[in-house]
């Protein structure tokens, strides 16, 4: 993460998913939530075109020894892995009340 839209998502997903016992995958917008035989899946994922971050949340199963993680189960519409839409940065402060509600979104 080099751009001040990845330290807003970082620093955001650090108040409110490290509390809960998420960690974070490295330096990387991937947080993950350990509970024996699956995890919690976070991700802060990036556009190709703009700066910001869409949502997406979901159980990785354990048992499926794939080598990667993957998107199981979702917690979005069709239980795909989408939480939320595109959040776009247009300001420091507007992509910091943001990347917050995704965190928050994510933690429920």
């Amino acid at each position: 993460m080099t751009g001040s839209h990845d330290k807003i998502i970082a620093k955001a997903a650090k108040a409110t998913l490290q509390p809960l016992g998420l960690r974070r995958k490295g330096h990387s917008r991937l947080w993950i939530g350990d509970h024996g035989w699956w995890l919690t899946i976070v991700e802060f994922q990036p556009s190709g075109f703009s700066k910001g971050s869409y949502l997406n949340v979901a159980a990785h199963w354990l048992w499926s020894d794939k080598g990667y993680i993957s998107f199981d189960l979702g917690s979005g519409a069709d239980w795909d892995s989408r939480a939320a839409d595109f959040e776009d940065h247009q300001s420091v402060e507007q992509f910091e009340e943001a990347a917050n509600r995704l965190a928050v979104m994510a933690s429920e």
